[in-house]
């Protein structure tokens, strides 16, 4: 398993996206902007033949236990929950795996992707969503606070018939979590 967080400025770390070959899932503990009062999903969208996993207990890291806390479902609040290092922390978690009808010998790689939306009500302002010029222009607050769309996403990629591209155009050990969805494959 890759954990890997997206942030509201809409950046993953350089490993999420890249699916490893044995078929786990790679997943992700959304953590909203610190100056969001209110964040509930909005929308939950995953290209095939990639599939978003809905239970956060098939994200499970071979080392350690399952994964707490809900899955990003549209129309829920997002809540306290344990994040991947199992401290307290809004959130929810967001799982990608290869689907049942994907080849696990094909490479899939620059058309597709996944994407996270949600409502965020903002009652200050950050360096975050919750700074956005439109946001800061109409002063949130406590009695006034602001709401604003927000979109996370990813490229995705799994190479099952070459290996992971490291960047430099060599091939990886086929550990994806050494090199970005953006490299593509060899």
């Amino acid at each position: 398993m890759v954990v890997a967080g997206p942030t509201l400025d809409d950046s993953y770390s350089e490993a999420f996206g890249s699916l490893p070959k044995d078929g786990t899932p790679i997943c992700a503990f959304y953590d909203p902007d610190p100056a969001a009062t209110k964040v509930t999903t909005s929308a939950v969208s995953v290209d095939a033949p990639f599939v978003a996993v809905l239970d956060p207990h098939d994200c499970v890291n071979s080392g350690g236990s399952a994964l707490q806390g809900p899955a990003c479902r549209p129309g829920e609040e997002l809540g306290t929950e344990p994040n991947y290092n199992g401290e307290s922390a809004r959130g929810c978690w967001f799982g990608v795996a290869l689907g049942p009808d994907a080849s696990s010998t094909e490479n899939y790689e620059d058309q597709y992707g996944a994407s996270l939306s949600f409502s965020v009500e903002c009652d200050a302002v950050d360096d975050g969503p919750c700074g956005d010029p439109t946001v800061t222009a109409q002063q949130p607050s406590s009695d006034a606070p602001v709401t604003i769309p927000v979109r996370v996403s990813t490229r995705l990629r799994y190479c099952g018939s070459t290996h992971y591209d490291d960047g430099s155009g060599n091939a990886t050990d086929d550990d994806p979590a050494a090199t970005s969805a953006a490299n593509g494959c060899t």
